[in-house]
């Protein structure tokens, strides 16, 4: 999850009828970005395999240089079956996330409320018993929590 830089008016109208406090941050998936990404290989996938299918395709009657045109392609086909095939998960991460929705998380003063959809569940800190905290320290980014 990553920090959203405005704070959205669901989120202080979420925190301010379940009466939160304060509205401190507000967290979110981008599932949806990364699906996007994902997806966006696809078409690269296809054209780079569309580009080698004319070699793939010509008759072995020519004069031999048949195999070293292939050899020249073979990045052309690795490339293109790499980009399409991480595609897919792509398209699966696309479908599950509009499925499900994205999932956001209002922290507040005095507790937080996990929304996904329509459906919300507000917990307030005095019902906590224990928090985890798990750091994931990315080559360039600043700590995840």
């Amino acid at each position: 999850m990553e920090v959203v830089k405005r704070i959205s008016p669901r989120a202080e109208q979420l925190i301010s009828e379940y009466g939160l406090g304060y509205i401190r941050v507000e967290y979110s998936e981008n599932v949806l970005k990364r699906g996007l990404i994902f997806i966006a290989l696809l078409p690269v996938g296809f054209v780079m395999l569309a580009l080698s299918l004319p070699t793939l395709l010509a008759p072995a009657l020519t004069d031999g240089d048949w195999w070293q045109r292939m050899g020249n392609l073979s990045y052309f086909l690795m490339g293109g079956s790499c980009l399409s095939l991480l595609g897919i998960p792509g398209i699966c991460m696309l479908a599950i996330t509009l499925w499900k929705g994205e999932k956001r998380l209002y922290l507040g003063d005095k507790g937080f409320v996990s929304a996904r959809r329509q459906i919300e569940t507000v917990v307030r800190w005095e019902t906590v018993a224990e928090i985890h905290r798990h750091i994931l320290f990315m080559k360039g980014k600043s700590e995840k929590v």
